[in-house]
């Protein structure tokens, strides 16, 4: 009889950052971004983004998700999202991410945080964005 024994694969870790200013165009969509790392057995990441904005009586929301590859070097994330009902303004708004991460198989690791960002006006004259609420990479 023989037995072979492998070394289980290192256990699936992700991590999201978000960057500290977004852009709000014309119409009130918006552009959110940051980056996300995965390490060990980890290969792919369900990533949901949820953006609030409060201004004066008037709450703004979005929320999107989507599945995604990642790397341990990280990968660039950029959502463009329109709110759910009226529209987003240049000022603060708080960001909620919350990433779970796959290795295919069975292994998972799970990460979530809030972080506030600005939002800043677009440029003068530039294109507004399509709200696809779809992942760039």
């Amino acid at each position: 009889m023989t037995f072979n024994l492998d070394v289980a694969p290192e256990r699936a870790s992700v991590a999201v950052t978000v960057d500290s200013h977004g852009i709000v165009d014309t119409q009130g969509t918006v552009l959110v971004s940051g980056t996300m790392t995965c390490t060990g057995a980890a290969s792919s990441a369900f990533l949901n983004i949820y953006l609030r904005q409060q201004a004066d009586d008037l709450l703004t929301v979005t929320e999107t998700h989507n599945t995604v590859a990642c790397t341990p070097t990280g990968e660039r994330w950029v959502i463009y999202a329109a709110a759910d009902d009226g529209a987003f303004r240049p000022g603060p708004a708080t960001v909620r991410v919350a990433v779970n991460g796959f290795d295919g198989f069975s292994s998972y690791s799970s990460s979530s945080g809030k972080r506030s960002v600005s939002l800043d006006p677009i440029e003068a004259g530039a294109t507004p964005f399509e709200p696809t609420g779809d992942f760039e990479f």
